[in-house]
């Protein structure tokens, strides 16, 4: 596989760039639905996410293929992996129509990739991004990239806190209010030993309670 403009692509492809997200103050899979036309969510159903293309739909628990592949990195995951709080993306590409010739599966709605951001490979940086809003959000985000061998070698730390209402349900009987936490850290091990071979080595933690 090799990197191409988009206008050379024969495909129907969105791209999504990690600025676009960041800007947006996208902090959930599920929302990249505003920004993808054709693509669809449903989340009736918290541990039941079925995403759906081209007005193709399917039941996770049936046992019958997914109508959407997904994938973080390029490796395949289920939905309900996938469509969690998101963090540090360098892109999001979303697929029209089967893609089995170039990835593994033939779902026939098409298929959304997550791509984490590489480590940089010659400069060090560090960031923080703290978001607050109505219905008890908070987001933290943490970043720093480390330079190892300048232009060979680099390391780059991602860290998340998500809080948040979930679906706002209240439990009458309780009193209590739902909440949803996420705590992830990542850790991006990049090298590139020459101009044809870059290496990415990707190890990532991610808990969630509701």
């Amino acid at each position: 596989k090799v990197a191409r403009p988009l206008n050379e692509v024969p495909a129907s492809v969105v791209p999504i760039s990690g600025d676009t997200l960041t800007s947006l103050k996208l902090f959930d899979a599920k929302d990249i639905v505003s920004v993808a036309p054709g693509l669809d969510v449903n989340t009736a159903s918290p541990n039941n996410t079925i995403p759906s293309m081209r007005g193709m739909t399917f039941d996770p628990f049936s046992g019958v293929s997914p109508t959407v592949n997904l994938y973080w990195n390029e490796l395949s995951i289920d939905a309900g992996s996938a469509f969690r709080a998101m963090y540090d993306l360098g892109q999001v590409e979303v697929l029209r129509g089967p893609q089995g010739t170039l990835r593994s599966g033939s779902a026939p709605g098409g298929a959304v990739l997550f791509s984490t951001r590489k480590a940089d490979l010659n400069d060090h940086s560090a960031s923080v991004q703290l978001s607050a809003s109505n219905q008890n959000l908070f987001n933290t985000q943490l970043t720093t990239n480390i330079v190892l061998m300048k232009g060979k070698l680099a390391l780059r730390l991602a860290g998340l806190y998500d809080g948040n209402d979930a679906n706002y349900a209240h439990n009458v009987i309780t009193g209590f209010d739902s909440r949803s936490h996420t705590r992830s850290i990542r850790a991006t091990l990049t090298w590139k030993p020459n101009e044809n071979i870059n290496v990415n080595l990707v190890h990532q933690y991610l808990y969630q309670s509701k």
